[in-house]
């Protein structure tokens, strides 16, 4: 019973342990921390902006010019609906340069000959469009957006041949700078993620004035993340005492009291997190100096203003640190073999 107890009691402190690690995943590389950053858009209402990865900090000036649309063309005739007739013959759809067929006999309806384009699969999607409840137009429009999505059509069904352009396929235009020197961008689709590194830029509509991007760091994620990390290894270390404590008053003692590798894992972590980094000189080479001290119960305090100050001074050094605390920490985790 008592080594299943001890038993029971490791199994808990590997918990804690495993929470260590899992706060520490986030902040204990330079590629971690470079995730961590906002960023914004001057007018979210042309220009929508989401950081997805490492993003460095600063921004870029355009205006949106074009929005990319998909190519869509309407067959001129006007049709009773699905089941009208087509009429024999063949209709193509030349798409990248090449044609793609499909032919119609005189039994043929609008309904069977959308089917039939549309099991072409060439990223045409053919639909039947109601006017007025009464007329219909056979509508193809291009899967994707862009301009290379474009298609032409001809037909030797007599319905069938002749169409309207309704919508031009096109780019989304963006243009950096002025004059000689300006930049042109142009882009398939409105949903940018090569512009801006680690950000999506989702364009609304066009602009007549410039819209800027701005990427920062992200202070207030990169707050919640020590915080967590400070609030496992705390937990830790509480249970940690609560398993090594003996009670003179009560004659109680913890499961693990007098356990060798309960009391180094404390003192380990203890001085991952409070002694001066070899690797780090100047204002931010100990914990203390961003705000994690540690207390005389043994646990740490966070201030999570003394944080917020170290990064705005000098985000470098203070993720040096985390980096180099954070694999101290990190190495303590293989104690726990229990």
């Amino acid at each position: 019973a008592d080594y299943e107890a001890k038993d029971a009691a490791w199994q808990t402190v590997s918990t804690r342990f495993s929470a260590i690690r899992s706060a520490l995943d986030a902040i204990d590389s330079e590629s971690d921390l470079n995730k961590l950053v906002t960023a914004a858009s001057s007018d979210d209402t042309v220009v929508m902006a989401t950081p997805t990865g490492a993003a460095v900090p600063g921004s870029i000036t355009f205006l949106v010019d074009a929005l990319a649309a998909n190519h869509q063309v309407a067959s001129d005739t006007n049709f009773t609906g699905g089941d009208a007739l087509v009429g024999a013959g063949t209709f193509t759809i030349t798409k990248g340069g090449t044609d793609h067929i499909v032919a119609a006999t005189a039994s043929t309806t609008l309904t069977e000959i959308a089917q039939e384009i549309n099991a072409l699969d060439i990223g045409v999607t053919a639909s039947l469009v109601s006017i007025d409840g009464t007329n219909s137009k056979l509508v193809l429009s291009s899967d994707d957006s862009g301009l290379a999505n474009t298609f032409t059509t001809s037909s030797t069904i007599a319905g069938l041949s002749s169409t309207s352009v309704v919508q031009q396929g096109a780019d989304a235009q963006l243009t950096v700078g002025s004059g000689p020197g300006a930049l042109t961008i142009t882009r398939a689709t409105n949903t940018i993620t090569d512009l801006v590194d680690g950000v999506t830029l989702d364009i609304k509509q066009t602009s007549a004035t410039p819209v800027t991007i701005t990427t920062g760091r992200d202070l207030d994620a990169t707050a919640e993340k020590v915080s967590e990390l400070v609030t496992a290894i705390n937990s830790a270390l509480t249970t940690l005492a609560d398993y090594t404590r003996y009670d003179a008053t009560s004659d109680t003692a913890g499961l693990l009291v007098g356990d060798p590798t309960a009391r180094d894992l404390a003192f380990q972590l203890r001085s991952a997190l409070s002694s001066v980094v070899n690797e780090q000189s100047g204002d931010y080479a100990v914990p203390s100096a961003i705000g994690i001290s540690l207390n005389r119960s043994g646990t740490f305090d966070f201030n999570e203003t003394e944080l917020r100050e170290a990064l705005e001074a000098d985000w470098d050094a203070v993720a040096g640190l985390l980096i180099v605390s954070g694999s101290a920490a990190d190495s303590r985790l293989s104690y726990v073999s229990k």
